[in-house]
């Protein structure tokens, strides 16, 4: 297995891969639009687990800049999954000790992890690779369907 930033041949991979995470499904056309974005931002880094040239895992930290404090960057965790069949093999944990090596890399003093409510089973995880719970409230408002 290897951890590297994803491409775009294997877009169809983590399309896949997202479906565990939400329904509202794009397009693979919508889909490339989205990533050509992403691989124009030095601050977004979407990595995936490889086995056997295929996509098995993934996740994506964005670096942010801080103004208050001691201004050091930090870095948001989003669209962490792994496919089913390959949970409990450590593909998690070297997902994030690759993306928090990268985090040191750019500065930042800490990470935020999102996670939806429901998801306890992924929390456990976390909390296991040493994240905590803050008890931190998060508030989202949509602007669009």
């Amino acid at each position: 297995m290897i951890i590297e930033k994803i491409t775009k041949k294997e877009l169809t991979d983590l399309q896949e891969l997202y479906r565990g995470l939400c329904d509202d499904e794009k397009s693979l056309k919508e889909m490339e639009e989205v990533f050509e974005g992403i691989c124009q931002n030095k601050d977004y880094y979407l990595l995936g687990a490889k086995v056997e040239g295929r996509v098995v895992g993934t996740l994506m930290g964005i670096v942010g800049f801080d103004l208050a404090g001691k201004y050091k960057h930090f870095m948001t965790i989003e669209n962490v999954i792994v496919d089913e069949s390959y949970r409990g093999r450590g593909i998690c944990k070297k997902l994030f000790h690759a993306i928090e090596g990268i985090a040191l890399e750019r500065g930042c003093r800490y990470i935020y992890l999102v996670s939806g409510e429901t998801r306890q089973i992924a929390h456990q995880m976390y909390k296991r690779l040493g994240y905590d719970c803050d008890h931190v409230v998060g508030f989202r408002k949509y602007l669009r369907d």
